[in-house]
C-alpha cells in the first residue's frame, strides 16, 4: 500500500483543474485503516449556508440527503461556529458584511469514486482520472495574472492589516475572495468536510 506518486498526483490536478465542483480527499499516509482516496465530483446540487440562515436548517438539510444514500461533502468556514451558537450569532455582523457570503457550502453527490490504496486501483471498476500514461504532466503557456499587480498588492496589504488588527481567524475567507477573480469556481477556503 502507497500513496499516489508525484506524477499521479499532478495528473489528477490537472484534471481537477478542468472541472467546477469538486471534493478530493487523498490519503496520503496509507494504512490499514487510512486506505482509500475519495473524488466527489458533478454535485447534484449545492447546499450553501450564510449569515442570514439558519444553521440547524442547513445541517437538517444535508442529514435528509444522507439519509436518502447520497454523499454530503465540502467546506465549512470557520464563521459557520458563530451560528452553532446563539449568544454568538450577534458577533457575525462585525466579522462578515456581505450578507450573501457563504459560510458553509456542501455538495449533495452521488457515490464517490474510490480509489483503493491496497489494491492499487478504483473500487467501483471505472478509472481514475487522469491515471492513464501521458497524463502525467501538463504546461503552461504565456500564462497572464487575473487581477493588475497594483490591486494584488492592495489586498495583500488588506490581509496583512487584517492579521495585525487580530483578526487571522478569519484570513482565509478573505483571501479566497481576494483569489477569486483568478478562480472564480472558488467559494471557499478548503474543501474539507464529509458529512
Amino acid at each position: 500500500m502507497k500513496p499516489f506518486d508525484e506524477n499521479t498526483i499532478v495528473g489528477i490536478t490537472a484534471w481537477l483543474e478542468q472541472q467546477d465542483d469538486f471534493v478530493f480527499l487523498e490519503s496520503a499516509r496509507v494504512s490499514k485503516e487510512n486506505y482509500q482516496s475519495l473524488l466527489f465530483s458533478s454535485p447534484r446540487l449545492q447546499l450553501v449556508c450564510s449569515k442570514e440562515d439558519d444553521a440547524a436548517e442547513f445541517l437538517a438539510a444535508a442529514d435528509l440527503w444522507c439519509r436518502q444514500g447520497y454523499y454530503v461533502a465540502g467546506w465549512r468556514g470557520y464563521e459557520f461556529g458563530y451560528l452553532l451558537e446563539p449568544c454568538l450569532r450577534d458577533l457575525l455582523a462585525e466579522k462578515i458584511a456581505d450578507p450573501g457570503r457563504p459560510l458553509a457550502v456542501l455538495g449533495v453527490y452521488d457515490e464517490p469514486l474510490v480509489y483503493d490504496h491496497a489494491k492499487g486501483d478504483c473500487t467501483q471498476n471505472r478509472t481514475w482520472p487522469c491515471a492513464e500514461p501521458g497524463c502525467d504532466s501538463f504546461h503552461c503557456t504565456a500564462p497572464q495574472a487575473a487581477v493588475s499587480r497594483r490591486k494584488y498588492l492592495e489586498a495583500v496589504q488588506r490581509i496583512t492589516e487584517h492579521i495585525h488588527a487580530g483578526g487571522a481567524a478569519g484570513l482565509f475567507p478573505d483571501l479566497c475572495l481576494m483569489l477569486k477573480p483568478m478562480n472564480p469556481c472558488c467559494r471557499g477556503p478548503f474543501p474539507s468536510a464529509i458529512v
